[in-house]
């Protein structure tokens, strides 16, 4: 049986899609801007939300939109704390953030390699400071963050873009390079322009291409020792 003849499976990716556009949306979402992007019949897309719902993967505010629920948050909380490299790498985006001043992130590209999802992050001790939320999916196009996850760095492994998503915003990334040579995730430090001058541009892009370096190694030692 393929597996669009299989009915649970089919119903499984349905719900697993519908899950997706709420938890990425940047706002609440209704059920009828749900069955828009689905493109399934609204009565399906409320069927399977009622699903969702019931197993609190999703909830509604007060105006009846959709929004991310409570064991969705649960169970992605629990990934990251259960994962070794990740823990590690938050221990050392919070060094980084503190030695720069600026916020640190990481991301990865999410199933369609069109997209850098932020899993990672950790704020920049200044008042005035760039922030994003975990989980926020970003077009890789013209992004520094982009340009990391897609090896699409110069000579000295770091790339800066300004101004690529927010104006006035500048962010500089390298890219974590598995021992096959892939790239499994990239980091950034982002803050405003008027902080990040051209000069601090080379010292940060070091410090960022440093830290990516050693990440590399430990997310590879980990990854052989099965964990």
């Amino acid at each position: 049986m393929t597996k669009d003849a299989d009915p649970g499976i089919r119903t499984l990716d349905r719900s697993l899609s519908l899950l997706s556009f709420v938890v990425n949306a940047e706002t609440p979402q209704t059920l009828a801007e749900i069955a828009a992007q689905s493109g399934l019949p609204l009565s399906t897309v409320a069927r399977l939300l009622k699903g969702l719902e019931a197993a609190n993967f999703i909830d509604r505010d007060s105006s009846g939109r959709y929004i991310t629920g409570l064991t969705f948050l649960r169970l992605a909380a629990v990934a990251i704390n259960s994962s070794p490299w990740l823990r590690i790498a938050e221990r050392h985006l919070r060094g980084l953030a503190s030695s720069t001043g600026e916020s640190a992130y990481m991301a990865v590209l999410d199933e369609t390699g069109e997209n850098a999802v932020y899993v990672l992050r950790a704020p920049s001790p200044n008042p005035i400071r760039h922030w994003t939320s975990s989980g926020r999916p970003e077009p890789v196009d013209r992004t520094a963050m982009g340009a990391a996850l897609l090896s699409n760095v110069g000579p000295e492994g770091y790339v800066a873009v300004e101004g690529a998503v927010t104006p006035d915003v500048t962010a500089i990334a390298a890219p974590l390079y598995g021992s096959d040579g892939s790239v499994r995730a990239a980091i950034a430090v982002i803050g405003p322009s008027y902080r990040i001058t051209p000069e601090q541009v080379t010292v940060l892009g070091v410090a960022v291409k440093e830290l990516a370096d050693l990440l590399s190694k430990d997310v590879d030692r980990l990854v052989h020792q099965g964990v």
